[in-house]
């Protein structure tokens, strides 16, 4: 079987290394096919950044690892353009002047990897001159990747005010160059999980594609059912033969407890994170379901305001990125009421019915 892309997000890594890959490239083509500018939404823990990261080895023309995929034949890999990845989950903005200073860093990380000179010294006329002097070395206009574009925005959102409303005010400068700069741009994609009207890159882009709730879209990220049959066949057969139940009761229970995520009103797509805790039992069935969470890189766990686990596990099951566990016997102070008082950071605020103990580091 081929090993499970447990934690990756990127395509070249996942290619090289043999994991499972669902191939998104149709409807990869379809978007490059069908317009320039788009903007995409879905929930945390989707597939976004390996969809970004798929854009970007295509544009940078790196054909080796898309042999056998949709696209494979119906790319020009003559060309190979500059690409501009911009992932906020790696840009420290815990701060007005840290927000600038980590953006500024990044264009001037961009500058070495490509080679290129600025003489501009504020952040905004910085970046667009970045972007019109990757064209001009070139000879392709450039391609711009964002990811999670709105991560600084949701984060504040609990600090003062004044605080947000100047995170805001930083992003809405620097993505208005965007807009004038849109003859040196071949292609630009950008992610997040809201949409925060006002800001500019919605305001001053008017020809921003938003394809959130285009049925023709509906499932660039997520795996449809069809997709979680086909691609994950072997592991489906292995898990329900561990769990003592038929591949068909299996893929019942997954529908009831998963259901899935629909952006058209119809076709319904997984959360690849879900999906894979589900399957990756199979894999280790000797040494049960306490480690088949730490294979997803989590070490220490216990229960929240419980103390630490001790004993077995009844069941685990992930959901929207977080763990649940219904223990048979546990360690810590309890009252048996299955009643959670305090919950760690890092855990959703939503308990789940019948498991009632969101686990954490």
């Amino acid at each position: 079987m081929k090993k499970l892309p447990l934690g990756t997000q990127s395509f070249e890594v996942l290619r090289r290394s043999g994991d499972v890959y669902v191939d998104k490239t149709e409807d990869i083509y379809n978007l490059i096919s069908s317009g320039r500018i788009y903007f995409l939404s879905r929930p945390r823990r989707f597939g976004k950044s390996l969809l970004i990261s798929t854009l970007k080895e295509l544009f940078k023309g790196n054909k080796e690892i898309f042999e056998g995929l949709y696209m494979c034949d119906k790319w020009n890999w003559s060309k190979k353009y500059p690409v501009i990845h911009l992932d906020f989950a790696e840009i420290d903005y815990t701060s007005v002047e840290e927000l600038k200073k980590s953006l500024m860093d990044f264009i001037n990380s961009t500058v070495i990897n490509y080679n290129v000179s600025l003489t501009n010294s504020t952040l905004g006329s910085k970046f667009g001159q970045l972007i019109e002097q990757l064209h001009k070395a070139s000879d392709e206009r450039v391609v711009i990747l964002v990811d999670e574009y709105d991560k600084p925005l949701i984060d504040s959102l609990n600090k003062a005010r004044e605080v947000h409303q100047e995170i805001k005010e930083t992003l809405h400068n620097f993505y208005q160059v965007i807009k004038g700069s849109d003859e040196h741009i071949k292609f630009m994609f950008m992610t997040g999980v809201s949409r925060f009207a006002g800001l500019s890159v919605f305001s001053a882009l008017n020809n921003l594609n938003d394809i959130t709730m285009n049925s023709k879209y509906a499932g660039i990220c997520g795996y449809t059912q069809e997709e979680l049959e086909d691609g994950f066949k072997e592991y489906i057969g292995s898990t329900a033969e561990y769990m003592g139940i038929s591949k068909e009761e299996l893929l019942t229970k997954i529908k009831y407890w998963y259901n899935g995520y629909s952006w058209d009103g119809e076709e319904r797509v997984y959360n690849p994170f879900s999906m894979l805790a589900v399957v990756v039992m199979s894999v280790m069935p000797e040494i049960g379901l306490s480690q088949e969470i730490n294979i997803v890189n989590h070490s220490e766990f216990r229960v929240a305001g419980n103390g630490s686990m001790g004993g077995n596990l009844d069941e685990v099951r992930i959901m929207d990125g977080d763990y649940y566990v219904r223990p048979s016997s546990y360690g810590g102070n309890d009252d048996s009421s299955g009643n959670v008082t305090t919950v760690s950071t890092g855990v959703a605020d939503r308990i789940y019915g019948g498991f009632n103990y969101p686990v954490c580091k």
